[in-house]
């Protein structure tokens, strides 16, 4: 059988490794590891390239939320983009007419 334990250990080194002890890192990169299903694989002996081959293709915390972005939909891509030059505070209306979209897009109080 596969021993959690070591695993573990090794699956923890890993990401410490990986992300220099920055404990935001660590959560992001250990919730995308969960949400892709790395994790369950690795847990169960599988996927040791796999799982290495994705801590390489991430850099920086920055990677890994610009690699979540693109797995949005374009349209979605698109609102974010144009959110994110509107800076920290605007009006959702204006967003809503400048986007082109409905509002199911956005997340409006």
């Amino acid at each position: 059988g596969v021993d959690f334990g070591n695993q573990i250990q090794h699956l923890s080194a890993l990401i410490f490794e990986k992300t220099n002890g920055n404990p935001y890192f660590i959560t992001e990169l250990t919730k995308e590891l969960k949400d892709v299903g790395i994790i369950g694989r690795f847990m169960d002996g599988n996927s040791h390239d796999e799982l290495n081959e994705f801590l390489n293709s991430i850099d920086s915390v920055s990677c890994l939320w610009n690699q979540r972005i693109l797995k949005l939909h374009e349209t979605e891509q698109s609102v974010l983009k144009l959110a994110s030059f509107l800076g920290f505070k605007f009006d959702g209306l204006f967003l809503e007419e400048a986007a082109k979209v409905g509002s199911e897009y956005l997340m409006l109080p």
